[in-house]
């Protein structure tokens, strides 16, 4: 048997010796604020959704905003603004097929319904 030249056994351990993990952990209260949208192909995200809250006194107003993908923000198109990621989603996906946008009724702004 010859010697692991990569992986000699007798080489000191290296790195900090692991801790055991903890019960909780500060990911937990980490919250999502921005999605890409992306196919597969091509690789380049097709939109990105942002939530936005706003602080009216007690009540918070949640909207997601969708818009173009470009590499740089200024060249990124508005696609809406939506009362759920899931519409969000849905509306981009509908752009992205093609879909006449027209029937949507969100994206005339109103957000009421």
């Amino acid at each position: 048997m010859g010697t692991n030249k990569r992986y000699p056994s007798d080489r000191p351990s290296v790195g900090i010796p692991p801790r055991p993990l903890p019960s909780w952990h500060p990911v937990k209260i980490a919250q999502p604020i921005e999605w890409e949208l992306r196919n597969g192909w091509p690789p380049d995200p097709i939109a990105i959704v942002r939530k936005l809250s706003f602080q009216r006194g007690s009540q918070v107003d949640v909207f997601y905003r969708a818009v173009t993908w470009a590499p740089e923000s200024d060249s990124r198109e508005l696609i809406g603004y939506f009362p759920t990621l899931e519409i969000a989603c849905a509306v981009v996906w509908e752009r992205r097929l093609g879909h006449a946008l027209s029937q949507s009724p969100y994206l005339d702004g109103n957000l009421s319904q």
